[in-house]
């Protein structure tokens, strides 16, 4: 791979690695409301794998993946921690963050990207899923223990966050 990589898929507009990783930062610290644009960075038929989620191909698909997991953490945001490029590859190693009604929950996450032709084509992500269930499970239960009383009567605010796991991983 060159050092130009293409930044936004609508627009086929290019720059520097370094540039691509600050625009995923910037969206996954803002979390859902940068969807469109993390979606901007990736190929219209991207393919996307991460434990304990359905595998998506395509936008279409990644849209619905991605919405599956900020509707179970709406306020899931995420940091870069560090990166490193080498040829069409791109690894980040990242902390996702989010609060649930137990209180603020963390997991390690190392994302690795597949470039074709500048534009990255392919996203796995590489996490323990298990920590992330047993804290999702925690939440819904006190969730639903608050539901019963007056003063917090949210519901469940964590629905199943698609447990099937892609199994070529």
């Amino acid at each position: 791979m060159n050092d130009s990589v293409v930044l936004n898929t609508d627009t086929v507009e290019r720059g520097a690695m370094a540039e691509w990783v600050r625009r995923f930062e910037q969206v996954w610290r803002k979390g859902q409301d940068e969807l469109e644009n993390m979606l901007r960075l990736l190929s219209p038929s991207v393919q996307l794998s991460a434990p304990g989620l359905p595998a998506a191909r395509g936008r279409d698909a990644a849209r619905r993946v991605f919405r599956l997991s900020f509707r179970a953490l709406p306020r899931l945001h995420a940091r870069v921690n560090a990166w490193s490029a080498s040829r069409d590859l791109l690894f980040v190693d990242m902390t996702f963050s989010t609060e649930l009604s137990t209180g603020h929950f963390e997991w390690p996450n190392i994302d690795r990207f597949r470039f074709e032709q500048g534009v990255a084509v392919e996203r796995v992500a590489f996490h323990d899923p298990t920590p992330v269930q047993a804290a999702l499970r925690e939440a819904t239960t006190d969730s639903h223990r608050n539901a019963t009383r007056p003063e917090h009567n949210a519901g469940n605010l964590f629905p199943a966050c698609g447990t099937e796991s892609n199994p070529s991983r």
